[in-house]
């Protein structure tokens, strides 16, 4: 947050791209952020969820007053940067997934700003990129004391919530509004429930881990990454070189698939040049079964 913050005031224009895996956070700390910094940005501040948005730059100079807008899309989007070439305005863009739309919202000088989330990292000129990690266990309890003050007079039981959320805060907040609600039913109830099957249970108040590692999942368009998203999520690791013959494919288009999944933010790197799902990923690709490409295992 303090690099952040520090980079969106100290630098004209300034664009920062945040990116990280499902559920990770990038949105709240996002809005987190942009509160802070808002003195900042006398002139306003502008947000939009890019998963629910088309005509974005029709859309912001709605946001900015424009009583008549342009409808082409290329007018619309020099109009735009006009009006904000000279205004202390924060923009966020929230969900983003395709960089080549976002060029053209780019502030070329001026004391704007733009904050962009992601679940991959976007080429942009002049972005500067925060990968933001999966929580530790240590922050994970003390998230859940916050959202469910009595986890601290239960311990253990807080340990296996935490431990079954994969340091995903996502989930890690379902759970405490779990205990939130259900303030007669001990800790050890929900850890034992969590256990048995984390992604039925972490679902609560409209949000639900499984749908976001759909939703995820969804962003998958070529056939072999989502091949090997689904051999990945049957062993802890697996290299690219036993995912090809898994998947009877070519080495060098396999490893680029496997590093697609890693650019979207659903796999990542292990030790030795393998890859593995993280925790509750793999536990949705098990869901989904395995592959009919796979021939062979890995380890």
């Amino acid at each position: 947050m303090a690099r952040l913050q520090a980079l969106l005031c100290g630098k004209t224009p300034a664009v920062a791209v945040v990116h990280g895996q499902f559920g990770v956070g990038k949105s709240a700390l996002a809005l987190e952020v942009a509160h802070r910094v808002a003195p900042m940005f006398p002139d306003g501040q502008l947000y939009i969820d890019l998963r629910q948005a088309t005509r974005v730059p029709h859309r912001l100079l709605r946001h900015l007053g424009v009583p008549e807008v342009p409808h082409s899309a290329d007018e619309a989007a020099a109009l735009l940067r006009s009006r904000l070439a000279d205004r202390a305005v924060l923009v966020v863009l929230d969900s983003a997934t395709d960089p080549a739309p976002l060029r053209e919202l780019m502030p070329a000088t001026g004391p704007g700003a733009v904050l962009i989330t992601s679940r991959a990292p976007l080429l942009l000129d002049g972005a500067e990129h925060h990968a933001l990690g999966r929580l530790s266990d240590v922050d994970g309890m003390e998230l859940l004391a916050r959202l469910a003050p009595r986890a601290e007079a239960e311990p253990g039981a807080a340990a296996r919530i935490v431990q079954c959320c994969h340091g995903v805060p996502l989930a890690v907040h379902i759970a405490g509004a779990i205990l939130a609600h259900r303030p007669a039913r001990p800790l050890a109830w929900l850890a034992r429930r969590l256990a048995a099957d984390p992604l039925s249970e972490l679902s609560f108040g409209g949000e639900s881990v499984r749908a976001a590692c759909a939703t995820a999942f969804g962003a998958v368009d070529d056939p072999l990454a989502a091949a090997a998203f689904r051999l990945l999520g049957r062993y802890e690791v697996c290299d690219a070189v036993t995912a090809a013959g898994a998947l009877g494919a070519d080495l060098l288009e396999t490893e680029a698939a496997l590093d697609h999944l890693v650019d979207l933010g659903l796999a990542e790197w292990g030790d030795g040049d393998t890859y593995r799902l993280p925790g509750l990923m793999r536990l949705f690709a098990t869901e989904l079964g395995p592959s009919s490409r796979s021939r062979t295992s890995c380890r």
